[in-house]
This record gives C-alpha cells, structure tokens and sequence, in this order.
C-alpha cells in the first residue's frame, strides 16, 4: 500500500469514528479529573450522649443533609456553621474550607474562616491575611474592618489599624464598637484629642459598654482630669467588659446554637426586638433542657400572647406558676386572662395575693377593687380603691372608668364624675365613659352639662343610647 493509500485510509478512519474518538477523549478527562481531584473528607462526626438534646439533633440533621449532597457549598457551610456555633472550631473550619473549595469567592465563608483561625490561636499575620481576602470579596462590612484593625494593632501596625478602624466608622457611623476600638488605639498613639472624641461617641451610642468607659477612664487621668477618671471608672463597673463584636456574619452562627445559655440569651433579643416566633423557639429550645424555669415559661406565655394564640399561653402561665407561686408577674398576667375571658372568679384571689406580695403597687389595689365592685361588693371595693390613691396616681382609664361606675352604684354621682372625667383624659374617644359620665351628670341635676356629654358621644357613634337622652332632655 502506497503513502497516499495510507494516508487516505487513517483520513477515513479518523472521519468516520471521529465523534466517537471525541467521545472517548472527553471520558478520559473526566476520568483524570476525577481521580486528580482531592477526595472530599468524611464530615466530621462529633455528637456524643453527654450533648443537649436540642445540640445533638441540629448537629445531626445538618450532618445528615450535608451528606446527601456534598456537592453543595451552602450544605458544608451550613454545617460548619452549627460546628462553630458550639464551639467545635477545628472541625468548623475543616468544613469551612471544603465549602470555600466548592465556593471560593463567597465573604461569609471566607469571613468566617478568619475569624475561627483567630479563636485557634493563628498567628497575627496569618490573621491579617485572612481577613483582608475576605475584604476583597466584601469590603463594605463595619465588623471585618473593625476585626481586621485588631489584627494590625496585634501586628504592632497601630497606624494601620486606625486606617481600618475609621473604615468601619466610615461605613456606620453608629457602630459604637467601632468608635471604642478606634478611641483606644489612639489612646495608645498618645492622640488624646481624638481618642476623647471616639471615645465620648461610644458611651453615647452605648451607654453599657464597659471597656469604653474604661478607656476613657484611662484618657482622663493622662489629661490629668482624677475626678472624671473617676466617674468613668464608676460608669464601668458592672457593665459588661466582653471585647465581642457584633457583626450580621457571625450573628447567623450565633443563631444556630442551641445550647441552653444560648437559646436563653437569644430569646431575650428576639424578645426586644418584638420577633416573638423567633423568641418561642429559642425558649421552647431551652426550656426542652431546663424544665424548672418560672421566668423562661412566661416568656413563652408572653410570645404566644403577642401572637395571638391565648389558649396556648395559658399552659405555660401555669407551669410558671407551679414554679414560683409568687411571683407577681406571673399572677399578674394570669389574672389578665381571667379577666378577658370575664372570669372574675378566678382571677380575685391572684389579684388579693399580688396585693399581699407587693402592697405598695398603686394599680395592685385599683385592679382588685375593680373586682370586687363587677362582684357587687361596693363597699370593699371603694375601700380599695381609696387606698389605691394614698400609694400613688392610677393613670389607667379603665380603672378610672371602673371607680366612677362602683361611686354611682354606691349612689354617690358627685363623686363619680371626678373620675369619669379622668378617664376620658386619658382616653377621650370613650363611647361608653362618655355616656355613663352624661347619665351621672344627670343624676346630679347637671342638665345642660350632661346635653354636652351626650353630644360629644354622638360624634363618635351617631345614634344610640346617646341620642335617645339627648332628645329626651329636649336635644
């Protein structure tokens, strides 16, 4: 066979098999690729029996999940996240690192990274690295700046760590952390001036920041000031001296502990921030663990309250009481119940115990005396109200609107209508205050003065009872 025979017959070959020869190349880099790639890790394994149930079961199922899927970038770092979030670093930033590979220009993850080598003990430099590739997938979050600024000033590069400290002021201006840590590390380039700028924005913007005040404690004596050194050093004590920062990255992990002290904690914040679902499930999480807590049952009452599911609430009012049968808050809001519900019965007696448990509360006495006049006993109940008064101002409409109405059936009007008046101060849209306020001046003789009344109550609903004695005293 000639050269051109040869040469034509591999032509035709390769023309004729050429996309099963593509085929088979590709298969061969997919194969290489495979086995060149780096074998990803077993997940670490870490629940033991001696974990809280809530731990062991959020530690679990996130496990679970990332094993169906260790593909997933947000699978590994959601389960780095829970690992951190109960502290066990190391094997965080394992899965840290894997969901980095999986999603290498994700802040978060590499913020995150940063910031668990840092608990590990890494060294400064190491440190300083890691957060400032971070920055360069986000550079616009206070916390990494402020953060990163510790790294510099660790480094003994103070300079530099002020740079990034105004950053992170540059970026919020009310970032109280920021102004403290930017304050100190002037305070310790000697800049006094500056310092005591910084350092004043932080206790304004924060008044319970311990270390704050601490170092404008130290900032007065170096201006030679002993007397306001000593007052900010009074202004430390006991307020908290954590060096923490708060920063929305590490707030996600944060809300994936389940720890008793952490679902407490958490809790109470959602509870300040009116996010009461939230709050439930901290407080159910904690109180799954910690079964004998009176106040973390009334705060489960008080979420399901704010949600609207009262028959919900009642339970957990009851465990609380169980718990602490005197506590005063508890019998307070167990007593507002019965009280909705027009169970007069049973919310006397928890307004009788309250006034034994806290006989200096004006409105204990005022809340009881209303009782007992809805249960005919006038006398007692005006007693009560006139004790109410000795202690201090009742500013509550309702009870107001409540002693009027035992005066009248005491058959003293006159009175009555001192207090009438004073409940529509407080609450002047009254339909039923203003009607029952026209009916006592009534009864008194006060004829043109009740028209008046009755008028101002057919403004706020034409019509009605009002109406008809209005036109029974002649309109």
């Amino acid at each position: 066979m000639s050269k051109r025979e040869k040469k034509t017959t591999v032509k035709g070959f390769f023309k004729r098999w050429k996309g099963w020869i593509y085929a088979g190349l590709a298969l061969v880099v997919v194969l290489l690729l495979q086995y060149f790639q780096p074998k990803r890790p077993e997940p670490p394994e870490v629940v033991t029996p001696a974990m809280a149930p809530p731990v062991q079961r959020i530690i679990r199922t996130t496990r679970e999940d990332l094993l169906l899927d260790l593909a997933s970038p947000a699978a590994w770092n959601r389960y780095a996240e829970v690992l951190d979030a109960h502290h066990f670093y190391a094997e965080a930033l394992t899965c840290y690192r894997w969901a980095q590979r999986l999603e290498p220009r994700s802040f978060p993850i590499a913020f995150n990274i940063a910031v668990v080598e840092e608990i590990l003990g890494a060294d400064a430099k190491t440190v300083d690295r890691l957060y400032r590739k971070a920055m360069t997938f986000n550079d616009r979050v206070p916390p990494a700046h402020a953060r990163h600024g510790q790294a510099l000033v660790r480094l003994g590069e103070i300079e530099d760590g002020v740079s990034a400290f105004e950053k992170s002021i540059e970026l919020e201006e009310g970032f109280a952390v920021g102004h403290r840590l930017l304050g100190s590390a002037l305070l310790s380039l000697e800049q006094l001036d500056r310092a005591e700028t910084h350092l004043e924005r932080a206790v304004e913007l924060d008044a319970d920041e311990g270390l704050a005040w601490s170092e404008l404690s130290k900032l007065r004596r170096l201006q030679g000031d002993m007397e306001g050194a000593a007052e900010a050093l009074e202004q430390a004590e006991g307020k908290p001296r954590e060096a923490g920062l708060p920063d929305p990255v590490r707030y996600q992990v944060q809300r994936s502990a389940m720890d008793p002290d952490s679902c407490r904690g958490r809790g109470s914040d959602m509870m300040g921030l009116q996010r009461y679902q939230e709050a439930l499930e901290a407080f159910n999480c904690y109180t799954e663990v910690v079964t004998d807590d009176a106040w973390a049952e009334r705060q489960r009452a008080i979420c399901q309250l704010q949600l609207g599911r009262r028959e919900l609430a009642l339970p957990h009012l009851l465990r609380s009481q169980d718990l602490a049968p005197d506590e005063v808050a508890t019998l307070s809001l167990l007593a507002g119940m019965y009280e909705d519900d027009n169970d007069v019965a049973s919310a006397l007696p928890l307004r009788a115990r309250i006034t034994e448990l806290a006989p200096d509360q004006a409105v204990a006495w005022a809340r009881l005396a209303r009782l007992e006049g809805r249960l005919g006993r006038t006398s007692q109940a005006l007693a009560h109200f006139e004790h109410s008064i000795t202690l201090g101002e009742v500013a509550d409409p309702g009870l107001e609107h409540d002693w009027a109405s035992t005066l009248v059936q005491a058959g003293r009007a006159e009175e009555a209508i001192e207090h009438f008046e004073k409940a529509l101060e407080l609450d002047p849209n009254s339909l039923i205050t203003n009607i029952q306020l026209g009916g006592a001046l009534e009864q008194v003789g006060r004829v043109n003065d009740a028209k008046e009344v009755y008028r101002r109550a057919i403004e706020l609903s034409p019509g009605g009872y009002a109406a008809e004695r209005l036109a029974a005293l002649g309109g």
